[in-house]
This record gives C-alpha cells, sequence and structure tokens, in this order.
C-alpha cells in the first residue's frame, strides 16, 4: 500500500504535466485522505482484548508482488521502531486481509508479519502521541515501512499531513489460548527449538556462540548420521511452556536466526 502526502502528490502531478502534456493526473493519485474533516474526538478508540488468530490473512508463508513473506509465531513481547505510514481514500470500504472492510476512520493497521489481529501501542517518537490500533491487515510492502496505519491513526499521532513518522511499536499481550487440558503441559515442557543444522562443526560451534548472546537459556550441539552424512545439529532449550518457546523464537527471528523450529526431546 503506498503512501503519498498532498504536496509530493501535487509536485509529482505538476511534473507529469510537463511532460506528458496532461491537464489532470487523478489517474496518478494513488491514495488521499478523506474530503472533509476528521474530528479527532470523534474517533472510536480501541479496546484491546485477547482475540485468536482469524481465519483469513494469516496464511504463511504468502508471497506479494513476487516476494514472500513469513508470519512471526506469535504476537507477544513484540517491540520495533522505525517509519510508519497510511492509507486512507483508496483502500476505504475494501476487504482488508481478515476479510473486515477498512475504515480509514477507524484505529486499524496493515503489518507485514504480525497474526491477525493483533493490538498494538503505536507511539510517535516526534511527539510522543500514542494511539492503540488493532492490525486486520497485510502491508505495508516497502522494506523502508514497518506497518500501515490507518488515516485514523495517523491523525491521532499527529503526522496525517506528513506521509509518514518514526513511531515505537509495542505489542498488548495476552495469554495465548489455553492448552485443551492440564495433562498436555507436561509435554509441552520438553520441547527445543532446533535454530540450525550444519556438515561443519565449526558452523555449528559458531552459531551456539552467537546464541548464547542472545538467549539465557541452554544452547546444544547435537550430531547424528542422517542419509549417511554426518549433520551437526544446534538446539536451544529445553522451555517449561510452549509461551515461552514461542517468545525466544520470536526474539531470535529479530536477531536474523529465522530458521528455527520447535522439536520434541527425543530427537536429542
Amino acid at each position: 500500500m503506498i503512501k503519498r502526502n498532498a504536496s509530493l502528490t501535487a509536485k509529482y502531478c505538476a511534473v507529469l504535466a510537463i511532460v506528458l502534456g496532461v491537464f489532470g493526473c487523478s489517474q496518478y493519485q494513488r491514495d488521499g485522505a478523506p474530503s472533509g474533516p476528521l474530528e479527532l474526538d470523534e474517533i472510536e478508540p480501541v479496546t484491546a482484548k485477547y482475540e485468536p488468530r482469524s481465519r483469513g490473512g494469516n496464511r504463511n508463508p504468502y508471497t506479494v508482488l513476487g516476494k514472500t513473506y513469513q508470519l512471526l509465531p506469535t504476537n507477544q513481547q513484540y517491540r520495533e521502531q522505525g517509519i510508519a505510514s497510511w492509507y486512507g481514500t483508496k483502500f476505504h470500504g475494501r476487504k482488508t486481509a481478515n476479510g473486515e472492510r477498512y475504515d480509514m476512520r477507524a484505529l486499524s493497521a496493515a503489518h507485514r508479519s504480525l497474526p491477525i489481529p493483533t493490538y498494538l501501542k503505536v507511539t510517535n517518537l516526534s511527539n510522543n502521541r500514542s494511539v492503540v490500533v488493532r492490525v486486520n491487515d497485510r502491508g505495508p510492502f516497502h522494506s523502508d515501512r514497518i506497518i500501515d496505519l490507518s488515516f485514523g491513526a495517523a491523525s491521532m499521532l499527529g503526522f496525517a499531513n506528513q506521509g509518514t513518522a518514526n513511531v515505537l511499536l509495542e505489542s498488548i499481550d495476552f495469554p495465548e489460548a489455553k492448552l485443551s487440558s492440564a495433562s498436555t503441559e507436561p509435554a509441552a515442557a520438553n520441547h527445543y527449538l532446533q535454530v540450525g543444522a550444519f556438515s561443519s562443526e565449526r558452523s555449528a560451534q559458531m552459531l551456539k556462540q552467537k546464541i548464547e548472546q542472545l538467549v539465557v537459556h541452554a544452547v546444544e550441539i547435537k550430531h547424528n548420521d542422517a542419509q549417511k552424512r554426518l549433520l551437526y545439529r544446534v538446539f536451544v532449550g529445553p522451555f517449561n511452556s510452549l509461551d515461552v518457546l514461542a517468545s525466544v523464537k520470536q526474539k531470535l527471528y529479530f536477531e536474523g536466526v529465522k530458521q528455527s523450529h520447535r522439536v520434541p526431546a527425543p530427537i536429542l
């Protein structure tokens, strides 16, 4: 989803008019603000609450414009700083990734990798204004932006006239769904993350040293023959709950270790 603020759009249109000899360029206006005024006290605040993942919008992985994206394993303990943009009239009334209708005056957002829905506290670092939004869409598909906010959210944060802002995103965490029975909890307590598998012991040792700088959990290397090929596997754990495992997996993902996956203890 591509944003343009009013001044940049006007300049873009003016250049196109000169080069192409056209007198209007509404066809080049990718997005914009509503025509009428938006009173901030009319914007309905979001009440954060626990919600299970929606049936729509959580396909993993998914591909857009030829690029494949991987969802984060959990929305718990998420924190990231970067550039936010906003989207408005072009998408107003269209379906979001989870099938809801986008309302540019509501407090919603699009994110590439957070599970849908996720509640985020968004802080504009230039003025310290904050707002809670609900992620129900995918985007922005620009590597230099980390979130697309609704026009209403951008207005609350004070950057609707600028197009982008430097923001801090923080998840509003809730206990994830309980395991179906207490008897399943001990089974979850003996799970590990496999973070790599190498034919070279030196490569495995290098990854082990890196992981040990990032987590407080034990990191081990185990080797075995897989299809007559010696492999050195790097494991983190054990974990006493799936929530802790998911949190560590997310932390490692942000540190560049993106191929970890949960394995049961017997594999060791």
